[in-house]
């Protein structure tokens, strides 16, 4: 969370809708309205009462330490549109990219609209940093990602991919990140081919019926 709440920022694309400004930081929220048993959590932390966590840090807790905490290296999280949780998860597989060399991460969404608008995410986390930090962490060519693709010189890359059973079948990625999952057909067949290949998977979701809610409360 350090990186992406002091050295990047967000893109609003409804900012004027909204009466906000265009870009910001992502938000520090922290639960001070009731107690977390903050010892409870499981995953290293240095949260205190006095400096608690938010939302987006437990969420971001719960990503770097998937295989500490989840089974099989999953994540099943339930969202609404005002979590950001879309957004911190693109954050999380940016910072992941960005920081460690020859990472690839695929993501796969409901439509080919939506599957480009987590790399537009990723492009704009890239371009809102400090001219130094792109020249640390140059891209393979170009100041920006493709549509569908944003690759680093480091030899990582996060790719976007429609929903489709065998799209992902010849890929051998880190990471698996399923957006809107419960909307996505097939979803479960493909999360077959996807669990053999890589070593994390998250999937996010607005709820609806079906195998995404079926594991969310599996999981609960």
């Amino acid at each position: 969370m350090f990186w992406l709440r002091n050295f990047t920022k967000t893109f609003n694309f409804q900012w004027e809708r909204d009466g906000l400004p265009p870009e910001a930081p992502f938000p520090y929220k922290p639960y001070r309205d009731r107690k977390l048993e903050l010892e409870k959590l499981p995953f290293p932390h240095d949260f205190t009462e006095e400096d608690p966590p938010d939302y987006l840090d437990i969420l971001m807790g719960f990503m770097l330490f998937t295989k500490d905490i989840a089974p099989h290296d999953e994540l099943w999280i339930p969202k609404s549109r005002q979590c950001l949780t879309s957004w911190l998860t693109v954050g999380f597989i940016t910072w992941h990219c960005q920081f460690h060399p020859r990472i690839e991460w695929i993501g796969q969404s409901e439509d080919d609209l939506k599957a480009t608008g987590n790399i537009k995410y990723a492009n704009a986390l890239y371009s809102n940093q400090e001219n130094w930090q792109k020249a640390l962490h140059p891209l393979a060519s170009g100041i920006e990602g493709t549509t569908h693709k944003i690759e680093w010189a480091n030899g990582s890359l996060f790719r976007s991919l429609a929903s489709g059973i065998r799209k992902f079948a010849s890929s051998h990625a880190h990471g698996y990140f399923s957006d809107e999952t419960a909307h996505i057909s097939g979803v479960e067949a493909t999360l077959n081919i996807v669990k053999p290949a890589v070593k994390q998977i998250i999937c996010v979701s607005s709820v609806a019926p079906g195998h995404f809610w079926d594991q969310v409360n599996q999981a609960v």
